[in-house]
């Protein structure tokens, strides 16, 4: 890989690394940075190696590589289009491959190919299995209930529900209402009693099995 490119991946990598961390500490941020990790080494293969050097597989192989965080990105706060991210993230690296004008690094090969599958495995897994474990596994879940924390019980039994573990669901709304009713006042976005109120239609909403109007963002 040539000397001038290889540093800015493997800076905009460290940015991506550093967002990801964030990311399942629960900080703020993370998505940010991720995506401006991807954005760089897009943005950087397709002038360096695109335009200025003119080698296309280079800069296919660089820009599988991005699109294969974004893929990993995009699951992990569950975007649209994760699927069609992952099949261009394929696409770009078999390009890559392909029209390689010169051997790539095998590292470079391997490392690429190993961001793409982990972007295209994690489309077959749940929301509910990738949020159980950012939230549940990396954080613990008495810790969640002493901080009250309402707004990741709600949203993990949405995605429990539309996995279709609707009594697991209900365990977790109603754990989200009790972590609510113990919360300050002070401490809402909006008043208290509307944020309750909002729980309570999304316990109905699961015990219907209905998630048209479940309010996610608490």
């Amino acid at each position: 890989m040539n000397k001038f490119f290889n540093p800015l991946v493997i800076s905009f990598s460290s940015l991506y690394l550093i967002g990801l961390a964030f990311s399942l500490l629960s900080w703020p941020g993370a998505s940010i940075m991720m995506l401006l990790g991807c954005v760089g080494i897009a943005l950087g293969s397709i002038i360096y190696d695109g335009i200025m050097k003119r080698n296309l597989g280079r800069c296919a192989l660089h820009l599988g590589f991005a699109a294969g965080l974004f893929t990993i990105l995009s699951r992990l706060y569950y975007w649209d289009n994760s699927v069609i991210y992952a099949f261009v993230s394929i696409l770009l690296f078999a390009l890559g491959l392909y029209k390689a004008e010169e051997k790539h690094s095998k590292l470079a090969c391997w490392v690429t190919a190993l961001v793409v599958t982990i972007g295209v495995l994690l489309n077959a897994v749940p929301s509910c299995y990738i949020y159980q474990f950012i939230h549940y596994y990396v954080s613990d879940e008495q810790e969640i209930d002493e901080d009250n924390s309402y707004w990741i019980h709600n949203k993990y039994s949405f995605f429990l529900a539309m996995n279709g573990d609707y009594d697991k669901a209900l365990h977790y709304i109603d754990a989200s209402y009790k972590c609510a009713e113990r919360y300050s006042y002070s401490s809402f976005d909006m008043p208290k009693e509307v944020v309750l109120k909002k729980i309570e239609e999304n316990r109905k909403c699961i015990e219907k099995r209905d998630l048209t109007n479940f309010d996610v963002h608490l």
